[in-house]
């Protein structure tokens, strides 16, 4: 019985519709990681373009945009938008950039916060994704 239970949940996952490019992603600051339900290749290029701000703590200031607040010249701050590749891939920065990317590896594609105290976190970015036509 257990193989039978195998192949069924198979063939519903192989039946479950593959998002298309572009498309329109809402990450609120409050998950750990979102599930893009994109399959990527690695060396595949994206182009990401998000809006909005999140609040990443409860004090003054204590916002961000897409690249994070604080930001050193060609550094993600706090509460940027970052993506990972699989369940345990590296993250890597994604910010406000709307130049291609070229995906670190194959597998599942992930966005997120870069904050780890996501309980005082509000907001959401609405994110964008497309393949790179160059």
């Amino acid at each position: 019985m257990r193989g039978v239970f195998s192949i069924v949940v198979l063939i519903v996952a192989w039946l479950q519709p593959v998002p298309a490019l572009p498309l329109k992603i809402d990450v609120p600051a409050t998950l750990a990681w979102v599930d893009t339900k994109l399959t990527v290749s690695k060396g595949q290029r994206l182009i990401f373009k998000a809006e909005g701000v999140i609040a990443w703590g409860r004090g003054p200031g204590e916002t961000a945009g897409p690249q994070g607040s604080a930001t050193k010249p060609g550094k993600l701050g706090k509460g940027g938008l970052i993506g990972r590749v699989g369940y345990y891939g590296k993250p890597f920065p994604i910010g406000a950039s709307v130049e291609p990317m070229a995906m670190p590896k194959s597998g599942a594609l992930f966005l997120g916060i870069n904050d780890f105290i996501l309980r005082d976190n509000h907001g959401t970015f609405v994110v964008t994704i497309d393949a790179a036509t160059r």
